[in-house]
């Protein structure tokens, strides 16, 4: 939440960081499409730089198609006719581009990001109530200025220092390319050391190397912020 205290008030209001119609519309989400036969809870869990909404059952939907295309295909029909006759969700099949559009609106440039799995039978959603280049994660990208790297790549290491790991789908996501991009970037981040690969096949994902960041890290030990010159060099 932030807040405000306008001239002349008594009292400060407060302000969700993320839209609460973007709040209500993940939950609705969750509720509507999630696997009922599975004896698991639906979970959202708030952590100190994002939320995450963890439900039983993948997408019935292609996630390329669920990115960029309105429609969606219902698990739950009569839950999601009810819920968008009580208008708790948007219309149908518009929700991940509802949030995407409201978020651009109070001017985040990251997009909700999925992950969802059929053979784990999982669906997650990320929500960040900030920039992933926020003026921290900005000082810390300057010390890997040696490496030369484009911004999908900054970006990409700026989702694993905010969430601890990035998958090949998290990757299309933040920064807008396809699979094959995607694999790339994340080999050449590797291969510079900056990233371990982990899992195999569909379930790989990459955490920052134990080996390649430390050295870097240690540097920021005593420095301050960067001037804007070095800022916007990153940005």
């Amino acid at each position: 939440m932030k807040f405000e205290l306008k001239p002349g008030a008594l009292q400060r209001s407060d302000t969700p960081l993320i839209p609460r119609e973007v709040i209500r519309e993940s939950i609705a989400n969750l509720l509507m499409h999630r696997d009922y036969r599975v004896p698991q809870p639906t979970q959202i869990i708030r952590y100190s730089n994002r939320l995450e909404f963890k439900n039983a059952g993948y997408s019935l939907k292609p996630l390329e198609e669920l990115l960029i295309e309105s429609g969606s295909v219902q698990r739950n029909q009569t839950i999601a006719k009810i819920f968008h006759d009580l208008k708790f969700a948007e219309t149908k099949g518009t929700g991940i581009c509802t949030m995407r559009d409201k978020l651009k609106e109070v001017g985040f440039t990251t997009p909700p990001i999925i992950e969802t799995d059929r053979d784990r039978n999982k669906f997650d959603l990320i929500l960040f109530p900030h920039h992933l280049l926020d003026e921290n994660t900005v000082h810390w990208l300057l010390y890997f200025k040696e490496y030369n790297l484009n911004d999908a790549e900054r970006r990409a290491l700026a989702f694993v220092k905010n969430v601890g790991a990035i998958s090949n789908e998290d990757y299309r996501q933040v920064n807008g390319v396809d699979t094959l991009n995607a694999s790339r970037g994340l080999s050449r981040l590797k291969e510079m050391g900056l990233l371990l690969m982990k899992g195999k096949g569909n379930r790989t994902y990459y955490t920052l190397s134990e080996e390649g960041i430390p050295h870097i890290s240690s540097k920021l030990e005593g420095i301050g912020p960067p001037d804007k010159e070095q800022a916007s060099q990153i940005r």
